[in-house]
């Protein structure tokens, strides 16, 4: 092969890799130095390091995900899309079985096999990604633009997804996730802002229904809307003590190892609350250098779908993008008290093996999209 030859083909996104691995080694080093403290407050005789050596071995699977995503040609999943389908079909079944069942908090959201556990969702995430980047791709301009029947499909999508995640799972967060990955999938399509308008408000009045067919939800969004009024005790205790965490941070941070909140004292201190811990230890200074981590690796992605001369191209990465900050936006948000409170994990952050996982592989598609002769291919 001639330099000439070398010099043309496509060069991947290193940037994106960067940007991914900081914040991997970011998550290691959190969930390492807390691994002690949560061992003690969660599971008795067990080693000291028992979290931070499920959290490698999920980050582990997660690499490979990224490297064989990285790797698959993209037709190949037009191929695997009907076999994620069975497994959102299969894992569904899993959950109406009180035996292979979680539930915590109000709602149920994992599948537990006893040698392994996972979450439906992150699968059904994946597949609606899939579903609409290969449906949208698929229609012309114009019938897209000739009437909102033609987005029906999609519609339909959004209705299956909902009863699987919303009523069946209780968990309004990651439907959240869902309608705004596919909301800027067609925004990215260039589908009619009147259409998007009128899907918009059919999600704002659905979600309030949402809302209030469920007492936890109800109660947890009377505490976002009069947060002065709740109990520090019940309903706002989580809230308070993110913010007391993150305030014990000061400026530079308590320091790795120092942290008291996870003692405890802070539910979901490895999961959901990952990002009031990560203030506490590290301050503000460390919240600045994390937002702007994750700002330079979206910003990376919308770089990469910008640069996407295939529908389906810009489809998937623009849905990846979309994806990665919906969870951001909404567990910082929920953490600071500027959303409700909500059982989104903080990527690479969070202990929890499917949303790292599922993470990595959607990140290892915009990988080799971002330097990928497919970019050359009008669809």
């Amino acid at each position: 092969m001639s330099a000439q030859t070398r010099s043309r083909r496509p060069r991947r996104d290193h940037g994106l890799v960067a940007a991914i691995g900081l914040l991997v080694l970011v998550g290691l080093v959190v969930i390492y130095t807390i691994s002690p403290a949560l061992n003690y407050s969660n599971i008795e005789n067990a080693s000291p390091n028992y979290f931070i050596y499920q959290h490698l071995i999920n980050l582990g699977l997660g690499l490979a995900a990224f490297y064989v995503a990285s790797k698959l040609p993209l037709e190949w999943w037009r191929k695997l899309l009907p076999f994620v389908g069975v497994a959102v079909v299969l894992s569904t079944i899993l959950l109406l079985i009180p035996a292979t069942s979680i539930t915590a908090g109000g709602a149920t959201r994992w599948v537990d096999l006893g040698f392994f556990s996972f979450q439906p969702s992150e699968i059904i995430k994946f597949a609606a990604l899939l579903y609409t980047a290969f449906f949208l791709a698929n229609r012309s301009d114009g019938e897209l633009d000739e009437s909102i029947v033609a987005l029906m499909p999609v519609g339909v999508m959004l209705a299956i997804a909902g009863v699987l995640v919303v009523i069946l799972q209780r968990d309004l967060s990651t439907m959240i996730v869902i309608v705004a990955m596919v909301s800027g999938m067609l925004y990215f399509r260039g589908v009619a802002g009147k259409y998007l308008g009128l899907a918009a408000a059919a999600v704002l009045v659905l979600g309030f229904v949402a809302i209030m067919l469920f007492p936890h939800r109800m109660s947890r969004f009377n505490t976002f809307l009069n947060p002065s009024e709740c109990d520090g005790q019940r309903e706002c205790y989580q809230l308070d003590q993110s913010l007391t965490a993150i305030g014990s941070g000061g400026v530079f941070g308590v320091g790795i190892g120092r942290s008291e909140q996870v003692y405890g004292y802070l539910p979901e201190a490895e999961n959901d609350s990952v990002f009031a811990i990560y203030g506490e230890i590290f301050g503000f200074v460390g919240i600045v250098a994390l937002i702007g981590l994750f700002g330079y690796l979206l910003w990376r992605l919308l770089d990469i779908t910008e640069q996407q001369q295939s529908l389906l191209g810009r489809m998937l990465v623009g849905g990846v993008l979309v994806w990665l900050a919906s969870h951001v936006i909404i567990n910082i948000g929920a953490m600071t008290g500027l959303m409700p409170l909500t059982g989104i994990t903080l990527p690479f952050l969070s202990y929890g093996g499917s949303s790292l996982i599922m993470m990595l592989a959607v990140l290892g598609i915009a990988y080799q999209l971002s330097g990928s002769d497919f970019r050359r291919n009008p669809r």
